[in-house]
């Protein structure tokens, strides 16, 4: 098939079952040809496609602490902390997802 989506080529068994390996995470149709042959080496062969399906892979990150120390708000007011900047870091909204936006909620 010489496909990006596929790992090597498709395989038949005589007994009808297929084995592929997909290339992670490609999405797309592939065509192909399955020929099945006797001995007197007479056959029949017919087109298959496989249809994969895209997946929304999750986004992902990291926190520089999962402990974050501020003073307490003697007012009640909106509290910053300067430690806190950049705290989440290598977002990212996972592999082959760049076109979506991100927002921590």
């Amino acid at each position: 098939s010489n496909s990006p989506l596929l790992q090597g080529e498709p395989y038949m068994f005589a007994n009808g079952t297929l084995r592929f390996h997909l290339t992670p995470y490609r999405f797309g149709v592939v065509p192909f040809n399955v020929t099945l042959k006797d001995e007197f080496n007479l056959s029949t062969t017919k087109l298959m496609c496989f249809a994969v399906m895209p997946v929304n892979q999750p986004p992902t990150f990291f926190l520089r602490d999962n402990v974050v120390h501020v003073a307490e708000s003697y007012d009640g007011g909106i509290v910053s902390c300067d430690a806190c900047v950049g705290i989440a870091y290598h977002i990212s909204a996972g592999p082959l997802e760049a076109h979506q936006t991100l927002s921590f909620v």
